[in-house]
């Protein structure tokens, strides 16, 4: 999807920090994108695989022959403000051009929140990192918490916390429930003194 406006004319200050040298972030404002912006980044997470995992937590019904975690209506409700205050951003692809991946901001407390991502297979790596190190930045710049905390059974996304300076404080065993088996969850948290002497 290509990105066609930005939510507002930041000073040069606050836009070089939405600036990498792979990754340029977007904060996700409805109304300042195209208004199929969020059925795009879903369409995104289809191809992929990606919606079931990444939405394995939030309720659905086993009774029918569709999982409804992660569809297309239950991604949609997961931004609708009414479900309380989540922080999208985009991760553009500075060579590609395109959005290469996503990361979301919610479970806001006045000192903390937590961190969630989800980035196309050829972005793994350099600009995924990238991506997630900013994106974590702006949020200590934008959100005022002191740490930000992660949860994750699978374990390419711990490394990639770890990769991006998230320290794993525990592992809770056969905590997540994900695809109908029972699955460590890791738990790992960025502290903002910890990301600034990175």
């Amino acid at each position: 999807m290509a990105i066609l406006s930005t939510p507002s004319a930041p000073s040069s200050d606050a836009a070089s920090r939405l600036v990498g040298e792979h990754v340029r972030l977007w904060p996700y404002v409805r109304g300042y994108f195209p208004r199929h912006a969020l059925y795009v980044l879903w369409q995104m997470m289809e191809a992929e695989r990606a919606a079931p995992l990444l939405f394995y937590g939030r309720p659905g019904r086993a009774d029918l022959p569709e999982a409804t975690q992660g569809d297309l209506v239950d991604f949609i409700r997961c931004f609708e403000p009414q479900e309380g205050r989540r922080a999208l951003l985009l991760v553009q692809g500075l060579r590609s051009g395109e959005t290469e991946g996503m990361v979301w901001f919610d479970d806001f407390t006045p000192h903390r929140c937590a961190i969630n991502m989800f980035y196309r297979r050829r972005a793994w790596g350099t600009v995924a990192r990238e991506g997630s190190r900013l994106a974590c930045g702006y949020a200590f710049e934008n959100f005022g918490v002191k740490s930000i905390w992660g949860y994750s059974p699978f374990p390419l996304a711990v490394r990639h916390a770890e990769a991006i300076g998230f320290r794993i404080l525990a592992v809770l065993p056969r905590y997540a429930w994900v695809n109908g088996k029972a699955q460590d969850m890791s738990v790992g948290c960025l502290t903002r003194d910890e990301y600034e002497l990175r």
